[in-house]
């Protein structure tokens, strides 16, 4: 170690201070890079894992593939593991409750099929052979169709059909207002009911068949294939070149987290952000770090100017700012990489209640635990990141100390300029705050170097702590409206069988949980609903036009809306309608039935890659009409035919008397419309109802019959249920209703089911104050840093005013004078800044999800009031510790 290397530990020694605030610096910087992207990693791999959990192992997945096609792809080099399920046929369901969903679809699996693709059996077993079938859940608690293990099933099975086009599961139930579809009847079988497993990730929402299980056995000509890549990046260039005219999907979430997405939009938000994330962290890390150093360069500017005078070389006083650099970042760096880890580990372990989703696996619930993952890799970046950071930081204020001679850096001339008539103050200022404000004001102006470094880190500050609280603010905003909370619990299904004594029995049995917090029962009917162009809202009439089905009929004057029409028991309607200020008198008037809407829509495009979010409906009283196939007494709706000219046909065949003959329908004879009035709109929902999909109508169950022209011949509805512990109420009501004598088969822990979603939003928010914290903490150690080592500096200064007379008063007058002045400039500076940050992240948001440009105003008015808390604070705690010092020493101390 030389002598100017000693001289440096020397110096640090001496002034513990600033060595310590600048080591607390580095190491926060340092937690604060580790931090982040030990939480990205953890994150990244707990998403990951619960991914394969929840939707499968695989990358993407083909339909309606023949023989021929899977021939030719099964040796590619760029196939790591392929699944070949059967597309045996869709068999029509007799009754089913779901207009949209008519059909049974039986799909043969292989021995890869269960390694790629989740199914949690909920009864019975996994079919062995061909002959077994296992049944998903929800044909029964959605469809209304009940089987029971051991039922013996016998199917007319066949393929869809339109204009000649065979269909698959990928395409929805073909309406008659769209032209329809047909089933062709290929075959029959028999199968034997042996298992029911939860709703199959496999199988999306507008899937037309609720999907059956059985064994491969071989005998139809089109198969769905499953494909996992050695490379992920590459499925998408491989089912293009391969299947070019198949319909294809793909297992979105897991190639978006790990990082093999094409999605444009995704990885425009992703990057963009990303790169504001850093900016926002670095800018941080280098404000207090180079701050720090600059200061201590400017304190040691004599020192430097005697070194060059007894020859010390640029060079040498260089290695000498960079060693203090190097020794401090030994420090500092190492021990805010472990305080990383350690918070992030601490973090995790502390919120794991909230950070872990409950997942079902193949018999019984797993949980996945958020537990703290990182790489080596991961390690080694935020380590030279640091050190990086802080060399940076010091060797940019040392190249400029080394311009200055030595004769200057002794006299200290560049420090403080004084030319005539640049210091002059006003008037105004004197009769406003008297000799002592301007003393302060003429500081600021010959001193204008150490004046705008205390400047910058306040505006830093404001700019950095606003700019993350935004960077939170519209994260979370964004993670909330996509992955939206149901807003209950459990969920006991009403399969009908339930009489109107039996059903208040449950409830009442099921609310005295001792758990449950608040129940709702509620009858809900699933129509389609055409609305005038009139009657949407101008927003969302503007993005429909410009949907490419509506793009080929541009004169189309109305438009199909999925409809919920949901009966509340009247005693919660009134008090829904108490609690939200409605005319209860006019909305329980069952002879003029009026509707409450929620119309909130919430839809993926995936031509832009984008969320939006719209109010369907405008302003004001409108009406819709209910479109919905007629029911005619002695008949059942058996199918659907069409003609030669593609004009669709019901066919109603008698139930009962085989003397009648056969009816068939046109769409204008089998379609029966009425006209619902909605008056108000509300954003607040009911327990048990969601928004974001279809229009939600709101009616008292004493509405039921003036609503749809029918009696309420039966009880199919819901319970739905909010817990303070929906694992310990889950098990309490199943053995509840086992003593009742009703199956808790159609009993399900909602709650757990999206955990996983729920967790997301929790790992954001836990992320986004954790981020604000470490960012405030950065900001305030700036500012301290800064202000207390510029009043040291001053204490010569200090000491000259006291000794011609300057009383304690006029020093704290001085003093406040000076902070309304940091305070004042750096907000003036700083608001708008972190205003046109903040502007970049909603631009940012906005490449990915429709949201609204707004301000945190909170957080501006939080980072205004702590700017001046922590200024008047630090420019106390200095002054403080200057109020006893002797005058005379300080006035002799050459050497501050």
């Amino acid at each position: 170690m030389n002598i100017f290397q000693k001289y440096t530990i020397k110096t640090l020694i001496k002034n513990k201070t600033r060595t310590i605030v600048t080591i607390i610096g580095i190491i926060l910087s340092a937690a604060m890079i580790t931090a982040v992207a030990s939480l990205i990693t953890s994150v990244q791999t707990y998403l990951v894992q619960t991914v394969v959990e929840n939707n499968g192992n695989w990358h993407g997945a083909v339909y309606s593939v023949s023989k021929e096609q899977i021939d030719n792809i099964k040796q590619s080099s760029e196939i790591d593991r392929i699944s070949i399920t059967e597309e045996i046929g869709y068999s029509p369901l007799e009754t089913v409750r779901n207009d949209t969903k008519p059909y049974l679809y039986v799909q043969g699996i292989d021995d890869n099929f269960l390694s790629m693709l989740p199914v949690n059996v909920k009864k019975g077993h996994l079919p062995k052979n061909n002959t077994e079938i296992i049944l998903p859940f929800h044909l029964i608690r959605i469809g209304g169709i009940e089987y029971e293990l051991g039922d013996t099933v016998t199917l007319q099975l066949g393929t869809r059909y339109q204009d000649g086009k065979i269909l698959n599961q990928r395409d929805s139930f073909v309406l008659e207002g769209d032209g329809g579809e047909e089933l062709k009847i290929t075959t029959e079988k028999t199968y034997t009911v042996v298992g029911f497993y939860e709703n199959p990730s496999f199988e999306s929402y507008s899937a037309p068949g609720y999907t059956a299980l059985t064994v491969l056995d071989n005998v139809t000509d089109y198969s769905t294939i499953y494909l996992r890549m050695n490379k992920a990046e590459h499925i998408y260039d491989f089912t293009s070149a391969n299947f070019p005219d198949n319909k294809t999907s793909f297992n979105y979430d897991l190639l978006r987290l790990t990082g093999s997405s094409n999605e444009n939009k995704y990885n425009v938000v992703l990057y963009s952000l990303g790169t504001i994330l850093i900016i926002i962290i670095m800018l941080a890390s280098i404000a207090l770090i180079y701050n720090a150093f600059s200061i201590s360069i400017s304190e040691r500017t004599k020192q430097f100017g005697l070194m060059k005078s007894i020859g010390a070389t640029k060079r040498q006083l260089k290695k000498s700012v960079l060693f203090e650099a190097f020794a401090l970042s030994l420090i500092g760096v190492p021990l805010g990489i472990a305080c990383g880890l350690l918070g992030i580990d601490i973090t995790l372990k502390l919120t794991k209640n909230i950070m872990t989703a409950s997942l079902n696996s193949l018999l019984n619930e797993s949980s996945i635990p958020l537990t703290l993952s990182f790489s080596p890799i991961t390690i080694l970046i935020a380590l030279v990141v640091g050190v990086v950071t802080v060399l940076i930081s010091a060797y940019i204020p040392v190249k400029r100390a080394m311009r200055v001679s030595a004769i200057e850096s002794i006299r200290q001339t560049t420090d403080i300029k004084v030319r005539a008539n640049k210091v002059k103050t006003s008037k105004l200022t004197y009769r406003l705050f008297g000799l002592e404000g301007m003393i302060a004001n003429k500081y600021f102006k010959r001193n204008k170097k150490r004046y705008r470094a205390t400047i910058i880190s306040l505006f830093l500050s404001i700019v950095i702590f606003v700019s993350a609280s935004s960077f939170c603010s519209y994260l979370q905003k964004s993670v909330g409206d996509v992955y939206f909370n149901v807003n209950y619990d459990i969920r006991y299904y009403n399969v009908g069988e339930i009489t109107e004594k039996s059903k208040n029995d449950i409830f009442n049995a099921l609310s005295s949980i001792p758990e449950v917090i608040d129940s709702s029962f509620h009858i809900a009917r699933y129509y389609i609903s055409e609305i005038s162009a009139d009657n949407l809202n101008k927003k969302y009439y503007d993005y429909k036009i410009n949907n490419d089905e509506v793009k080929a009929n541009p004169d189309r004057k109305s438009f199909e809306e999925r409809t919920d029409i949901v009966f509340l028991t009247d005693e919660e309607y009134k008090d829904f309608l108490t609690d939200n200020q409605l005319d209860v008198k006019r909305y329980m008037d069952i002879n003029n039935p009026l509707a409450i809407a929620i119309d909130y829509k919430r839809t993926y495009n995936e031509t832009d890659q984008k969320f939006y979010t719209f109010d369907m409906l405008k302003e004001g009283e409108i009406q819709v009409e209910l479109k919905d196939l007629k029911s005619i007494n002695g008949y059942d709706l058996s199918y659907t035919e069409y003609n030669e000219e593609g004009e669709r046909y019901f066919i109603y065949e008698p139930l009962e008397d085989t003397s009648l003959e056969v009816l068939r329908l046109s769409e204008e004879e089998a379609y029966q419309y009425r006209t619902l009035f909605i008056g108000d709109r509300t954003n607040k929902t009911p327990l048990g109802i969601t928004s974001g999909e279809n229009i939600v109508l709101l009616y008292p169950e004493s509405a039921y019959e003036s609503v749809l022209g029918e009696k309420l011949n039966d009880n199919y509805g819901d319970f739905y249920f909010k817990t303070t512990d929906h694992k310990k109420a889950f098990d309490s009501m199943q053995k509840t209703l086992d003593e009742l004598g009703y199956s808790s088969d159609y009993l399900d822990d909602t709650a757990a089911n999206i955990e996983n979603k729920r967790s997301v939003v929790s790992m954001i928010q836990v992320f986004s104050y954790g981020f604000i914290a470490l960012i405030s903490f950065i900001s305030v150690a700036n500012v301290f840093n800064t202000i207390s080592t510029n009043i040291n500096l001053r204490r010569r200064e200090f000491a000259m005013l006291k000794s011609v007379g300057m009383s304690k008063r006029g020093f704290y007058k001085m003093m406040n004078y000076e902070c309304l002045m940091y305070g004042l400039k750096a907000i003036f500076f700083g608001i708008p800044v972190a205003i046109l940050v903040t502007y970049f992240i909603y631009r940012s948001i906005n490449n990915g999800l429709n949201v609204a440009f707004y301000l945190p105003i909170s957080s501006i008015v939080i980072s205004i009031l702590c700017v001046f808390l922590v200024v008047f604070l630090t420019m106390f705690y200095a002054m403080q510790k200057l109020r006893k010092e002797n005058i005379i020493d300080a006035l002799k101390n050459e050497n501050l």
